[in-house]
């Protein structure tokens, strides 16, 4: 099974024939490491068959202006500062999707919450109000729906 991932931009693919030995954490942390010369790993995605039957949840709770950019699909990615507190939720993770939640719905309101592909994250730096200016974020794209088979 292949772990695809984005390098500089351009997706590639990662084939091992031992992927069975070692979990994908693991793996993640070894292509980091082999390509670091090459250049920064920018987004991990997630195969299709990874998380089958066992879904995992990336759930953002976001102020209604922005969660209505997204549905108008106004808004690309979804910042979060880079701090302790992202980093272990999001480094080296693989989630099925992203619920895009306007507040704090309860779990059977979807008419607030936006389902999106989770397609992994980079790192970069933003000036926002919210920030307080300049920072360091997490840029976790969400213009991708979600779709249910």
């Amino acid at each position: 099974m292949p772990l695809e991932l984005e390098v500089n931009g351009k997706q590639i693919s990662y084939r091992s024939s031992h992927l069975d030995m070692v979990t994908y954490r693991q793996h993640i942390f070894l292509i980091k490491n082999a390509l670091k010369n090459i250049g920064e790993v920018i987004i991990i995605l997630p195969m299709n068959n990874l998380l089958k039957g066992n879904k995992r949840v990336l759930r953002l709770n976001v102020r209604r202006e922005y969660w209505e950019q997204v549905q108008r699909g106004e808004k690309i990615y979804e910042y979060r500062l880079c701090n302790e507190y992202w980093r272990k939720r999001l480094e080296e993770k693989i989630y099925s999707y992203i619920a895009y939640c306007l507040g704090y719905p309860k779990k059977d309101d979807m008419s607030r919450t936006l389902l999106r592909k989770w397609k992994g994250y980079k790192k970069g730096t933003t000036e926002h109000k919210e920030f307080g200016g300049k920072a360091e974020v997490y840029m976790i794209p969400v213009d991708e729906p979600y779709v249910i088979c």
